[in-house]
């Protein structure tokens, strides 16, 4: 099965919660039109990026089901009105490896919300094993409680190096010890969605940049 996962939407809590969000991107609604034409088995599963959201949105919506469960269910009115064929889901990172429960009640939730109305729900997550050796912000215990209602996890093994320590952006070894360290054993390995660089990176005194085509 073909799947893609387009651009970004970047709605604020209050637009989730108490105005409602679309896709607001005209020139996207009409790039996941040619794509259905040109391939109508493709599936379209926009990336939803909680990063305008403060500390204190979180801990509102975790502290009720009910904004919980209408959170949920906007995701769901996005996706029929605009023709999604469902999200991914961009929100572990943000707060640093803190309320890792309270995000896996919220994330599972919207994937069962959505997976309801056969949705998909792939959810973006850290490397399980960090540039230094030491545990990520999304390990086993996590990723065993999400696998049987989350359809991919969208692992971010790129961006090893940076600026003070340059060198290789998805070193082979690495990305299978994230790997493992998720899913020692096959049952849900199949799910973990590898995220692989397709660019090169510039290390120099002023900093770290992408090398682009002009390059």
């Amino acid at each position: 099965m073909a799947m893609i996962l387009p651009s970004s939407l970047a709605p604020s809590y209050r637009q989730c919660l108490q105005f409602g969000f679309s896709s607001a991107d005209e020139l996207l609604g009409r790039w996941v039109k040619a794509v259905r034409k040109s391939n109508k088995k493709v599936r379209v599963v926009p990336r939803v990026l909680f990063d305008g959201w403060s500390y204190q949105d979180y801990v509102s919506v975790f502290g009720s089901e009910d904004e919980i469960e209408e959170l949920s269910d906007e995701l769901v009115d996005v996706a029929k009105t605009e023709g999604f064929d469902g999200f991914t889901l961009e929100l572990w990172s943000q707060l640093g490896g803190n309320k890792r429960k309270e995000l896996a009640h919220l994330v599972k939730h919207m994937c069962e919300t959505l997976k309801a109305k056969e949705l998909d729900c792939i959810l973006v997550i850290p490397p399980a094993v960090t540039s230094t050796g030491q545990p990520g912000m999304f390990g086993r215990e996590e990723f065993e409680e999400l696998a049987p209602v989350v359809d991919g996890f969208s692992l971010m093994t790129y961006d090893y190096s940076s600026g003070p320590r340059p060198g290789p952006s998805s070193p082979l070894p690495w990305i299978r010890d994230c790997v493992l360290q998720l899913a020692p054993n096959t049952q849900w390995r199949q799910k973990i969605l590898l995220g692989v660089n397709l660019y090169g990176l510039d290390f120099s005194s002023l900093g770290t940049e992408p090398i682009l085509g002009g390059r």
